[in-house]
């Protein structure tokens, strides 16, 4: 049983590398979502100094659960190829 265990946890470099490739995927995704909206586009929330402020956190948080989501399949190529240098070294 303890040998299945063992199995079925993955091992901490392998979750760094997962956690990796996803914040990665959900960095470019919110970088793809603010070079999508127009620079004066204070629209979401009726504009002002706070929504400018925290436009790229808005941004941020919605790439971060676009990621949750399966995103673009941008972090499994990642994770893939973080895996594969793992190996080399």
């Amino acid at each position: 049983l303890q040998a299945q265990a063992a199995r079925s946890t993955p091992a901490p470099a392998e979750v760094r590398a997962k956690k990796a490739s996803e914040d990665f995927e959900a960095f470019y995704i919110a970088q793809f979502i603010s070079l999508m909206k127009p620079e004066n586009s204070d629209t979401e929330f009726n504009g002002g100094t706070g929504e400018r402020m925290f436009k790229q956190e808005l941004n941020n948080e919605i790439a971060k659960s676009i990621t949750k989501a399966g995103g673009f399949g941008i972090a499994n190529s990642v994770y893939d190829a973080l895996l594969k240098q793992q190996e080399r070294q």
